[in-house]
């Protein structure tokens, strides 16, 4: 842990997280995220690691859950062939947006190599939910295809799972949705903070950022209530917190990561 005059930097060194070794720079991705995002983040090459992970955790299994090998035969049930699912992905990003729990908002965007199989991915899932009689879901066609799903659960706003040209996206409300795919007039890397946080952060590639403010007030009007207290006693500190950024990069078989807290003035 290192203090300079407006920033706390954290170095962490590991050597765990091997599946994500060499992974590329998503700074663009990130950088082109909505300016109203309260935290955002991505990642290249989510597919390389997605799939490692995938048939890996179908190999061992889950004790009491799934069988080993289990896993890939239900994907495969699917139409869905796990060996080649992780090099139909190429990079992730996604925000939140919003500081109740009324203008919550958010969207995960995935890149697919191919647009057809995307669309048929995302089809079949939505078939399989009506099939087996999910409540709430529907088909959608438009500015996405695919489809969406209601639930008291949720809360006031839809799921919305689908894709747009060679990108799926799944989003928390038809507004998050909206602001995926449209091209952003203002962006998060256009922020003070952002600007700040990626600067302080170096050559490390940055790859998730969060708004210390509007964070600790979405945090708070998510909070349940007998977790206000514990939130009461931390406050004090958090709000200090102008921004959170965070990097990482790939060193053989080791992951460097850089954690910048930006303090308020």
């Amino acid at each position: 842990m290192i203090p300079h005059s407006e920033q706390v930097e954290i170095d962490v060194s590991s050597n765990l997280g091997k599946t994500i070794a060499g992974v590329g720079d998503a700074t663009e991705a990130l950088e082109a995220l909505p300016a109203s995002a309260v935290v955002g983040f991505a990642a290249a090459e989510f597919g390389k690691s997605f799939g490692e992970g995938l048939h890996a955790l179908s190999e061992e299994g889950i004790p009491g859950q799934l069988q080993p090998g289990e896993l890939e035969g239900a994907l495969g049930t699917l139409g869905i062939n796990a060996e080649s699912l992780g090099e139909a992905f190429g990079d992730i990003s996604g925000f939140v947006e919003g500081s109740t729990e009324s203008t919550l908002g958010g969207a995960i965007m995935v890149e697919a190599t191919n647009a057809a199989e995307a669309r048929k991915m995302v089809a079949d899932i939505g078939l399989v939910l009506r099939a087996t009689g999910t409540q709430g879901v529907t088909a959608i066609s438009g500015n996405i295809t695919g489809f969406s799903v209601r639930s008291p659960d949720l809360g006031s706003k839809p799921l919305i799972v689908g894709t747009a040209g060679e990108k799926i996206v799944i989003a928390y409300g038809p507004k998050a949705a909206a602001q995926a795919l449209r091209g952003q007039a203002q962006t998060l890397g256009q922020t003070p903070d952002f600007e700040a946080g990626k600067k302080a952060l170096g050559s490390t590639p940055i790859s998730a950022f969060a708004e210390g403010g509007p964070t600790l007030g979405l945090v708070e009007a998510l909070l349940p209530a007998d977790k206000q207290e514990d939130l009461a006693e931390a406050k004090p500190f958090l709000e200090k917190i102008a921004y959170l950024a965070i990097g990482s990069e790939a060193e053989g078989e080791k992951t460097n990561a850089k954690v910048i807290i930006g303090l308020q003035k």
